[in-house]
């Protein structure tokens, strides 16, 4: 009975290291995934107000009322 208790330790055990490296595993690719679609949305965000800011400023500025 004892050795069944044992080896019913060890496999929760296991168990509960399998679901930390889970765990550990997703938050890793969910903030990777984070970081690196930001690197790559901020830079065309910029660029679009950039492009929003001149065509306001060519409106203001345009010759014909």
């Amino acid at each position: 009975m004892t050795q069944t208790k044992k080896t019913l330790r060890r496999a929760l055990k296991a168990r509960r290291g399998q679901a930390m490296m889970s765990y550990a595993l997703i938050t890793m690719i969910l903030l990777g995934g984070l970081v690196g679609s930001t690197a790559l949305i901020v830079p065309q965000v910029f660029k679009a107000l950039d492009s929003y800011s001149a065509n306001i400023y060519f409106c203001i500025n345009a010759p014909i009322p």
